[in-house]
């Protein structure tokens, strides 16, 4: 374990940290490139949300007086999805729903969901934060019976990565002869903690039908081998070039 009082070496000065990974999208593959310069990660929010009703028996309960959160969790998904096709660089994505007690003939007493926003721009994801609150308060007030609570869990912030480190990822896959393409990072990744603390970059090769965390994941021996061949070419000009 570290010792507290020890601080922490400023290896910025001294270093720099190249990652080369799948893209775990279609761009690359879409738009017929081998290499991506990835110049930056979007930024990205995460919520939990849950939606207090009452559990009732689901045949001797007339509708109408009802307090199942259901509807309003409808309404919630559209709204999150209205989010995120604000634009063609926004992301939203519902991960976990969880309808309580989970039983086929009981109303919901509550109803769990997650909620993940991302965007490339720091302005626009903040703009996406607000959409999803403002929206949520004016469900609440449709939905009079429901409680419904919003708890914001995780930020993590846009990154910038290294401009001159990009422009050396772009050289040299053009020097190699490989198509490339200038993109940020939809996953997270280490590069974006190590950004923080030295220059960073990271290069980005196609993955089959974009599919990645799946046992359908595939990249080619030959993009592999392109990705390791821009990798090795940017260690070595940087190197030889801080002598």
């Amino acid at each position: 374990m570290r010792d507290a009082a020890r601080p922490t070496p400023d290896i910025g000065l001294h270093y720099c940290y190249v990652e080369l990974h799948i893209e775990q999208g279609p761009i690359l593959e879409n738009n017929g490139k081998t290499i991506g310069v990835v110049t930056g990660g979007q930024g990205i929010r995460w919520y939990e949300i849950s939606l207090h009703g009452e559990e009732t028996h689901a045949g001797p309960v007339p509708m109408r007086l009802r307090k199942d959160p259901v509807p309003l969790h409808a309404r919630m998904i559209d709204l999150v999805h209205e989010i995120g096709g604000r634009d063609p660089q926004a992301r939203c994505t519902i991960g976990q729903i969880r309808a309580l007690p989970r039983s086929i003939n009981v109303v919901p007493g509550r109803i769990e969901m997650t909620v993940d926003l991302r965007h490339p721009d720091e302005i626009e994801l903040e703009a996406m934060h607000d959409a999803l609150m403002r929206g949520c308060s004016d469900l609440s007030r449709n939905y009079p019976a429901i409680r419904l609570d919003v708890t914001p869990r995780w930020h993590s912030p846009v990154v910038r990565f290294d401009t001159n480190l990009a422009n050396l990822v772009r050289s040299c896959a053009e020097r190699l002869g490989f198509a490339a393409h200038d993109m940020a990072s939809g996953a997270g990744h280490d590069a974006f903690h190590l950004a923080r603390r030295m220059p960073t970059v990271m290069i980005f090769v196609p993955c089959r039908d974009g599919i990645s965390h799946n046992p359908q994941e595939y990249a080619s021996p030959q993009d592999v081998a392109a990705g390791a061949d821009v990798l090795l070419s940017v260690v070595l000009d940087r190197a030889m070039s801080r002598g």
